[in-house]
């Protein structure tokens, strides 16, 4: 009972979210995980920001306490239980929901006190992460640019600012069979859901990963279980300046398509693990999972008109 009436608590000022946990068919699975400390989110190494001005992306093993893990992806089984998921939108060139087998639960709430449903580390994990990739650039550069802005006095740190009251955040869920082809998290100015909240575009994504089913404390194997993030090397600046004012193609044709090319890098989505990058930069996919795969994910937002 003590850990039921701690979850419970957690979700106090959520009322919808209560109704539907209340409900007996929902309780009977999944199950309660026996929580014994849910810490705040960590600060953010110092290796992050290094990451994300040279490669763009940025990857913090162990984030994520084992008791977090359990307790987000009971919030996470919960609701898909509950049946409050649904299938999840593409932002692919072709804009095919083939390319995309996976659906979410969207996190932020305006009617909420922390401006997102579930347990609080929700919020405070956006806010963690906000805060570390304020007035960094949201732009990636190679090494030559790096250089050259170096040399002219210059830094991936920025006047430049993100907009916290537009990010997003959601649970997705990849049940057996799930992928996601090759994207990018902004699609294109014109489309109109590429700016949903306003004039802003997203300008970092962040995944934390809960690892698979409930109580499963086997470790995540990419090659037995599938499922990895596969993530390319960032597009060039002017491909992204390309994107930015509202082109999808180059003289060699889709903006960052990655067919045929080997040089990826596959991070597995082990359970507490952390990453976040540029969205406007990198190109990535999820491959085929053989293992239902939760994670909690968010995109965080700037004014892109700044950045073109």
């Amino acid at each position: 009972m003590a850990i039921l009436s701690s979850v419970l608590l957690c979700l106090a000022s959520q009322p919808r979210l209560i109704q539907a946990f209340s409900a007996s068919t929902i309780l009977r699975e999944p199950t309660i995980p026996d929580v014994l400390h849910v810490s705040r989110p960590a600060k953010i190494p110092p290796s992050v920001a290094i990451d994300l001005a040279t490669d763009g992306v940025a990857v913090v093993d162990n984030y994520a306490c084992p008791d977090t893990v359990n307790l987000l992806r009971f919030d996470a089984l919960r609701l898909q239980h509950a049946g409050q998921d649904h299938p999840a939108g593409v932002s692919h060139p072709s804009g095919s929901r083939e390319l995309r087998r996976c659906s979410q639960f969207w996190l932020q709430d305006v009617e909420s006190e922390s401006g997102y449903l579930g347990p609080e580390y929700i919020s405070e994990l956006v806010a963690t992460i906000e805060d570390e990739v304020d007035g960094t650039c949201p732009l990636s550069r190679n090494k030559r640019e790096r250089e050259a802005s170096a040399a002219a006095g210059e830094s991936d740190a920025t006047d430049q600012r993100i907009h916290r009251l537009e990010t997003e955040a959601a649970y997705l869920y990849y049940n057996e069979g799930g992928y996601y082809d090759w994207h990018f998290d902004t699609p294109h100015k014109h489309n109109p859901s590429a700016v949903p909240t306003g004039y802003h575009r997203r300008a970092f994504s962040f995944l934390l990963y809960l690892g698979g089913h409930e109580n499963n404390a086997k470790p995540w194997n990419a090659e037995e279980d599938g499922g990895a993030l596969r993530v390319y090397p960032h597009i060039s600046l002017e491909d992204q300046q390309i994107r930015i004012n509202g082109a999808m193609k180059n003289v060699e044709g889709h903006v960052g398509d990655p067919t045929g090319r080997t040089d990826y890098t596959d991070i597995t989505p082990q359970e507490g693990t952390l990453v976040i990058f540029k969205s406007e930069a990198i190109c990535h996919q999820v491959l085929k999972t053989n293992r239902k795969r939760l994670v909690v994910v968010g995109w965080i937002h700037g004014d892109f008109n700044e950045y073109g």
